[in-house]
């Protein structure tokens, strides 16, 4: 499997978990608050919270049932992650400029998946 291939599976795991773990009141945080932003053809970004739930980094810093769901939804994700990046990565047919946005991609990935 391509590795773009991979970082969208690992990148769409985390959307669904996020959305399944976020705190529901009324489900607005959990279906029109967690998106993913694509930046550039190999790269993107999960962004929690907009004009619609503008309220979504309180739910995860002050709000006391739900403090820190988003620090404990990542680390419930890398096992998972850590599977769907894992194995031989074909980049015969990256680029130069695109393998070097798809390395960033997967640094951060793997930057999520150990720790760091």
């Amino acid at each position: 499997m391509k590795l773009a291939q991979r970082l969208e599976q690992a990148t769409q795991y985390l959307k669904l978990l996020l959305m399944a773990n976020a705190p529901k009141d009324t489900g607005n945080l959990a279906f029109n608050g967690i998106q993913v932003v694509q930046l550039s053809p190999n790269r993107s970004q999960i962004v929690i919270g907009n004009e619609l739930v503008n309220y979504a980094v309180y739910t995860n810093v002050r709000n006391r049932s739900s403090i820190g769901w988003v620090e404990n939804t990542i680390e419930q994700a890398r096992p998972t992650m850590a599977m769907l990046m894992s194995g031989a990565i074909d980049l015969d047919d990256v680029s130069g400029e695109v393998k070097n946005q798809i390395d960033a991609q997967l640094q951060m990935i793997v930057d999520i998946v150990t720790g760091k």
